[in-house]
């Protein structure tokens, strides 16, 4: 199952990977792939905080890997001075593969064939300004994704973050509409769902 979703804010994209991580379950292999600063470590920053780390999340381009604890392990890798085999035995990659821990894999395209059958492929494309637009794959027979509305709540108050950019406005609206209670909210903001969603915010599904 393919899921595609565009974000408009680094907040939004970790927001977005927060919510992928309560899919998750130790072994997992996340590939990334997609151009420098497309938005790689913003989502893992996202990934890390929902398996519940709280450790600074930093890229691990000359680290090669940066692990960071919680209920769940994150292993963070970054592949892009790998150029073979050789080099993933001196990263130790092979070794994490104990189905004990998530690992998320940066230019997981320089090593395919090393990537367990499983793995949940993550392409993210920047659009303009701090837009990405970001593709989660599963494999076949993985339905992990059809239980969408936990990473997508059907609330409209949790839509909005996606719909808008974080602005002054926005901010204020949500305040109110929680003032009003949570019907009228609903209401209101279902109203902005409906009106404003074919212009911001872009979810498919194959």
């Amino acid at each position: 199952m393919t899921v595609t979703i565009t974000t408009h804010s680094p907040a939004q994209t970790q927001a977005l990977a927060e919510r992928l991580a309560k899919l998750l379950r130790p072994g997992d292999v996340l590939a990334y792939t997609g151009p420098m600063g497309a938005g790689k470590t913003t989502f893992t920053v996202g990934l890390a905080r929902g398996l519940g780390s709280s450790d600074w999340v930093s890229s691990p381009t000359f680290a090669l890997v940066q692990e960071y604890r919680g209920p769940v392990p994150l292993c963070h890798f970054d592949f892009y001075r790998i150029t073979g085999v050789d080099d993933l035995y001196a990263t130790g990659f092979f070794d994490y593969l104990d189905g004990t821990r998530v690992l998320a894999v940066e230019w997981s395209e320089r090593i395919p064939d090393a990537l367990p059958e499983g793995a949940i492929h993550i392409r993210f494309e920047p659009l303009e300004n701090d837009c990405r637009r970001i593709t989660i794959s599963t494999p076949a027979g993985d339905d992990r994704l059809a239980a969408r509305r936990v990473m997508f709540p059907v609330s409209p108050c949790a839509f909005l973050p996606f719909i808008f950019p974080p602005t002054p406005w926005h901010t204020s609206l949500l305040f109110l509409c929680a003032a009003a209670g949570f019907a009228a909210a609903q209401g209101v903001l279902g109203h902005c769902v409906r009106a404003c969603a074919a212009r911001r915010f872009v979810l498919s599904c194959a």
